[in-house]
């Protein structure tokens, strides 16, 4: 038995304390480990956003602003595809007026503008499942 002057802690109260501590770190870890997840993840979008901004810089330069799609992959595993077809808007009539003026090709003004859609799709797989993105632009090319 013990006496009033003793002095320490008896066994059951280290182990209540040792089992008080393990359930603090192991919440504190789960939470560091969901925080490299999600800035994983942020990673992964930012560039899956890289790769889908650079195939649109390539409609009209690249490639020619013309209806169709391609597909490929990049090294680190993104997949993308670009869709172009032209849009339901009616084309533009060609602009004349004091600061727009069109080349004259025998002797009549150039074609209408024709918008396009474009339309680029990047997926990936992260951890568990399929993530994609998809972004849609508009541009505007010369009609026949």
């Amino acid at each position: 038995m013990r006496g009033h002057d003793e002095q320490g802690f008896t066994l059951l109260e280290v182990l209540v304390a040792f089992a008080i501590l393990a359930l603090v770190l192991g919440a504190v870890l789960r939470v560091l480990a969901d925080g490299l997840g999600v800035a994983s993840a942020a990673d992964r979008m930012i560039a899956a956003t890289g790769v889908a901004r650079s195939r649109i810089a390539e409609v009209g330069t690249v490639r020619p602003l013309a209806a169709g799609q391609w597909t490929g992959a990049t090294p680190e595993g993104y997949r993308w595809q670009v869709a172009i077809a032209p849009a339901s808007a009616p084309p533009l009539p060609f602009a004349r007026g004091p600061f727009v003026s069109g080349p004259v090709v025998s002797g009549r003004a150039r074609p209408a503008l024709v918008p396009y859609d474009v339309v680029v799709t990047v997926a990936w797989n992260d951890a568990w499942r399929e993530r994609s993105i998809v972004f849609a632009t508009v541009r505007l090319g010369a009609g026949t």
